[in-house]
């Protein structure tokens, strides 16, 4: 089952909850992809989606709703307090505020509130975040545990993945709201004068036809950005 086979499942498992919820992380990345000929996307492990919590007690109900429809709290050590098991699969479900659980990712926020309607094989409907909020809520993922490993860094390969089949990325990104499209941009930059992350551009595309120009496509959307 590939990744956007497992968001379709666990989305269906959620019934009144799915338009609660915000799906983001890898199982998205095929969702952004209009270039036939992009990157293919890395398999990954479980979905991910981030839902309105304001509070612990709104939490626990979250908690005890998810149970009622078949989900299984994953309580095994090392697994994060948010993972559940749908079917045999994994989902983390996330709250949009990081006191809730004591972690966070500061674009989750804004992220649920601009998310956009997307239509799944099969007819479902979901929300994902749009694309400047996919690419900076992978950012800081990466700046918070890739370590500075562009070429192994799963959160790095999404990133690039889209900016490589996402054919109007230029074009979102210059629209996005200031707050999230200043700090692509200057992340961007960063990246751009980093030779770490220059070198890691071939590495991380999946795509056997014409990396080397592929590469140099990203390099200058991203210089003009």
């Amino acid at each position: 089952m590939n990744s956007l086979e497992m968001l379709v499942h666990i989305a269906k498992g959620l019934g009144p909850l799915k338009d609660k919820v915000v799906f983001v992380g890898g199982s998205t990345v095929s969702l952004y992809l209009t270039d036939p000929g992009a990157s293919t996307v890395r398999p990954t492990e479980d979905v991910d989606c981030v839902t309105q919590v304001l509070t612990r007690g709104q939490y626990y109900k979250l908690e005890q709703e998810l149970e009622r429809l078949g989900f299984r709290h994953v309580t095994e050590k090392g697994a994060p307090i948010c993972r559940w098991s749908y079917s045999g699969l994994t989902a983390d479900i996330m709250p949009t505020e990081g006191d809730v659980l004591n972690f966070k990712n500061s674009w989750y926020p804004d992220g649920y509130e601009q998310a956009i309607s997307i239509t799944l094989p099969g007819g479902q409907q979901v929300r994902i975040f749009s694309l400047p909020y996919f690419l900076a809520s992978k950012l800081e993922a990466f700046n918070d545990r890739g370590h500075g490993d562009f070429l192994t860094s799963p959160d790095m390969e999404d990133i690039i993945t889209v900016l490589d089949g996402a054919e109007h990325i230029a074009e979102e990104i210059s629209t996005a709201p200031a707050k999230v499209k200043k700090y692509l941009v200057g992340q961007f930059k960063e990246f751009l004068q980093d030779d770490r992350f220059t070198e890691s551009l071939e590495g991380n595309l999946r795509s056997p036809a014409g990396t080397a120009a592929r590469v140099e496509r990203i390099k200058k959307i991203l210089a003009t950005l």
